[in-house]
C-alpha cells in the first residue's frame, strides 16, 4: 500500500471520499507535537519522557473522546 492510500482510509469518512475536520486536525496535531518534540533535543531544554508522554496522552484521549461523541452522533441519524 502506498502512504497517499493509508492516510486518505484514515483521515475519510465511511465514504473514501469526505475528508473528517476532527481527523485531519488529529493528524497534524500530532505531526506538529512530534516535530515540536524532535526540535526540544536540539534546544537548551529537551522534553521529558513524562512531559512527552504526559502531552501525547492528553491529546489521544481527548480526541478519542470527540471521535466516540461523533461516531454516538452519527449513529443516531441514519
Amino acid at each position: 500500500m502506498n502512504m497517499r492510500k493509508i492516510l486518505n482510509d484514515a483521515m475519510t469518512d465511511a465514504d473514501n471520499e469526505t475528508f473528517d475536520n476532527a481527523r485531519v486536525l488529529c493528524f497534524l496535531s500530532f505531526l506538529i507535537y512530534f516535530a515540536m518534540a524532535i526540535g526540544s533535543m536540539f534546544t537548551t531544554h529537551p522534553w521529558a519522557p513524562m512531559d512527552f508522554a504526559g502531552g501525547v496522552t492528553a491529546m489521544a484521549v481527548g480526541f478519542g473522546v470527540n471521535f466516540h461523541l461523533n461516531r454516538s452522533k452519527d449513529d443516531t441519524t441514519k
